[in-house]
């Protein structure tokens, strides 16, 4: 029980130096420029670049480090791809994921947007590469004024362990400054909540922090466009 005290508040000291550092942030605003939550799509002819590292605070010898990158095909529609490398306990230890993703993005009203993604992936746990999962879905955007956003979807898919599932979430998606965003999603099954900020540093350089209290992990992730 200590123990996840101690976790908790480390991920909170985090959390707060990272809203500390918005007197520091020069970038463009979100409400101009929103990261691709939810429905929303990269511009057409626009580069992302993500790295990323996850890490379960209660249990350190699994981590997950991961790379990305997305193009925006057009104003509606981006795809990308990402590759992930995992240690866990067990042999094999190391793993790789390699997947492929798309966005397609449908205006549906001055505030509301309908967005379909695609995606699949491979894993790689040694001898061999095999099949992960494939999943669609839809997830909604509404605009409510005032820096709030909310989305609500499904997540629709297939895994190669354990068959057919359908996950249904919810976000919010808030924008406390500018350049300062927080956003809390809550998954329905599995049972799940996250917690997330992002700060806009630069117009082409965004950072994210993600806490998950249930789990106790944290996720932080840093995002060139350009």
């Amino acid at each position: 029980m200590r123990g996840n005290q101690g976790s908790l508040t480390a991920m909170g000291v985090v959390l707060g130096m990272l809203l500390g550092s918005t007197t520091l942030v020069l970038g463009a605003p979100f409400r101009e420029v929103p990261p691709t939550i939810g429905a929303y799509t990269l511009r057409g002819g626009e580069w992302q670049i993500r790295a990323g590292f996850g890490l379960p605070l209660a249990s350190p010898s699994y981590w997950v480090a991961s790379v990305s990158l997305a193009y925006g095909i057009a104003p509606w529609l981006q795809a990308g791809i990402a590759m992930s490398y995992g240690v866990q306990p067990g042999p094999p230890s190391a793993y790789m994921v390699y997947s492929g993703h798309a966005k397609l993005r449908l205006p549906l009203g001055a505030n509301l947007e309908l967005g379909i993604p695609f995606g699949f992936s491979f894993v790689d746990r040694g001898p061999w590469i095999e099949f992960g999962s494939a999943q669609s879905g839809a997830v909604a955007s509404m605009g409510m004024g005032a820096g709030l956003t909310l989305h609500g979807g499904a997540d629709l898919g297939v895994t190669k362990g354990g068959g057919w599932y359908a996950r249904p979430y919810a976000i919010v998606d808030f924008d406390i400054l500018p350049n300062l965003k927080l956003v809390g999603e809550l998954g329905i099954i599995p049972p799940s909540v996250t917690i997330g900020a992002w700060i806009r540093l630069l117009d082409f350089l965004d950072v994210q922090l993600v806490l998950a209290p249930l789990a106790l992990a944290v996720t932080g992730g840093v995002y060139l466009r350009f």
